[in-house]
């Protein structure tokens, strides 16, 4: 029973985590929500504080920062229905479940059962809905092999790596720091503790310029609680000397795994 109830809480806290983490950015968020509304056959957006039909507007920041502000209040009680439902389990049928079969068979039911509570979870982080950082014109068409189209090789082959090894990952999911939107290249979740982990690539450090924006990010980044060498990690390359698959493997198996 220890053991379940201790891989469950565990996914209790992450879910905590998020929840606080999605009450953080809503609370920063603009007051109000976004009326969609089908008009002589176009689409119109309506800004709405309080009752009423709302305000029109053709502010694209502001709808979709209101649009993300209701997604993430829908999925922060989800993360809370989820959070209650697992106390329930803690609190419930594991006591039956020990009284009436042999400690292999309990110790089955535990594994599934925590399996199944983290592949739920998984599947439902992965489902999250955001706008992607558009590519500019005419910039390089690159591809991983299952065809998500990234910035460079070294993001495909982590790409490459990361589904191999079946490490749940979102491209450039954004992030909102001090009103301002942020795409991290990749957001992870450790297969183990299900905890976010965030992966930076910086692939042009012979670029005195680009270093400097990588290290200003990795400043601004904190204002979020995304923390260099605790949440936040970065590979590295140069033209002198690129990253290599060894490296990229290396860095599932001490962070992701």
């Amino acid at each position: 029973m220890g053991n379940l109830n201790e891989e469950l809480q565990s996914i209790m806290r992450v879910n905590e985590l998020r929840i606080k983490g999605l009450t953080e950015a809503i609370a920063h968020m603009p007051e109000g929500s976004i009326r969609v509304a089908v008009e002589r056959g176009k689409t119109r957006f309506y800004h709405r504080v309080g009752k009423g039909k709302g305000k029109y507007t053709k502010d694209l920041s502001l709808i979709q920062t209101l649009i993300n502000k209701e997604y993430a209040a829908l999925l922060r009680e989800s993360l809370q229905k989820e959070n209650n439902a697992i106390r329930g389990l803690i609190q419930g049928p594991e006591d039956i479940t020990n009284q009436l079969m042999l400690p292999t068979k309990r110790s089955y039911i535990r594994s599934a059962t925590v399996d199944k509570a983290k592949s739920k979870y998984i599947a439902q982080w992965l489902s999250q809905k955001y706008t992607p950082k558009p590519f500019s014109l005419g910039s390089p068409e690159i591809f991983s092999l299952s065809g998500k189209r990234v910035r460079s090789k070294s993001e495909a082959d982590i790409i490459d790596c990361l589904e191999a090894r079946g490490i749940p990952f979102i491209y450039e999911l954004p992030v909102l720091v001090d009103g301002r939107w942020y795409h991290p290249d990749f957001t992870c979740l450790n297969k183990r503790t299900l905890d976010v982990v965030y992966w930076e690539h910086w692939g042009k450090m012979d670029d005195l310029g680009y270093v400097n924006t990588q290290l200003n990010r990795v400043r601004i980044y904190r204002n979020k609680g995304i923390i260099l060498d605790k949440n936040l990690f970065v590979t590295m390359e140069s033209g002198s000397f690129p990253l290599t698959p060894f490296t990229i493997n290396e860095f599932i198996d001490n962070h992701l795994v």
